[in-house]
C-alpha cells in the first residue's frame, strides 16, 4: 500500500494535476521563473492532516453505504436466480391436470385436485392430492392404477376408498396422492 491509496478520490485527482503541471513545467523549460513558482505554490498547498482524516472518514462512510447497497442487490439477485431455477424445473401444471382429467374413465367424478410443494428448501418436489367419487371401490382403484401406468409421477398411492356420504354423486369417495419430482418419473 502506498500513501496515495489512502487518499480520498478528489485528493488523488489533485495530486495527478499537480504532477502533470510539474512535468509540463520541466518539459517546456519553465523551471525558472513563473513555472517554478507554480510548482512551489502547488507543493506548499498540501492539506493539513486534520482535513485528511475527516476526508477519510467521509470516504469510509460512503464505502460502507456502497457495500450495503451491493449486499442488498446481491441478495435480490440470489433470490431471483433461485426462483428462476425452481421455475425451470416446475412441471407444466395445465398438462398434468389435463392428463389427470382424461384418466378418470366412466363412473369417476373428480371433486378437487390440490398441488403443494413438499420441501421448498430441498430438491423440488410436489404432492398432487386428488379427491373424487367413484361408482365403486374397484373404479377408484382403477383410476389410481391408470395414473400409475402413465409413469408421469414418481409415486402414486390410493390413500383411501370408502363409502360416500348420502347425497354424493357416487357410492364411493376416494383420495389419490401422487408425487411429482422432476427427473425421477418411473421409466
Amino acid at each position: 500500500m502506498t500513501p496515495t491509496n489512502l487518499l480520498p478520490r478528489h485528493r488523488v485527482a489533485a495530486l495527478r494535476v499537480r504532477r502533470w503541471l510539474e512535468h509540463w513545467c520541466v518539459t517546456t523549460g519553465l523551471v525558472a521563473g513563473a513555472g517554478f513558482l507554480i510548482v512551489v505554490g502547488l507543493r506548499s498547498a498540501a492539506p493539513p492532516v486534520g482535513s485528511l482524516s475527516a476526508d477519510l472518514a467521509v470516504q469510509a462512510e460512503a464505502d460502507r453505504s456502497m457495500l450495503a447497497t451491493l449486499h442488498n442487490e446481491i441478495n435480490a439477485l440470489t433470490t431471483r436466480e433461485r426462483a428462476q431455477r425452481r421455475a425451470s424445473v416446475m412441471p407444466a401444471w395445465d398438462a398434468v391436470l389435463l392428463v389427470i382429467a382424461h384418466s378418470t374413465g366412466d363412473g369417476v367424478v373428480l371433486r378437487s385436485i390440490t398441488v403443494k410443494e413438499r420441501a421448498p428448501s430441498g430438491p423440488p418436489q410436489w404432492r398432487v392430492v386428488i379427491d373424487g367419487f367413484a361408482g365403486s371401490t374397484p373404479l377408484a382403484q382403477g383410476m389410481s392404477q391408470r395414473l400409475d401406468s402413465l409413469r408421469l409421477f414418481s409415486n402414486t398411492v390410493l390413500v383411501y376408498s370408502r363409502v360416500a356420504p348420502p347425497g354424493s354423486p357416487a357410492s364411493t369417495s376416494f383420495q389419490i396422492e401422487c408425487t411429482v419430482q422432476p427427473g425421477s418419473a418411473k421409466p
